[in-house]
């Protein structure tokens, strides 16, 4: 399980636990090695998934998410 840390645009940050699966336009993402380049998913949604969680936004509305491997 991993932990979500995410920074928008307007400098407000979100943090979610026990994330195991990111997903963009329904594509999964290796989390381990996810990044959110500039540019490179413009304007699609990011989904986080995990128990109890389930979360989207718009990739224009974030400027990073770290991911963090929870023991």
């Amino acid at each position: 399980m991993w932990k979500s840390i995410i920074t928008f645009r307007s400098e407000k940050q979100s943090s979610y636990f026990r994330i195991d699966k990111v997903c963009i336009n329904d594509v999964e993402q290796q989390i381990e090695t996810f990044k959110l380049d500039s540019g490179q998913f413009q304007n699609q949604t990011i989904s986080l998934y995990g128990k109890d969680v389930v979360v989207s936004f718009y990739t224009k509305d974030v400027e990073s998410i770290a991911f963090i491997k929870e023991s």
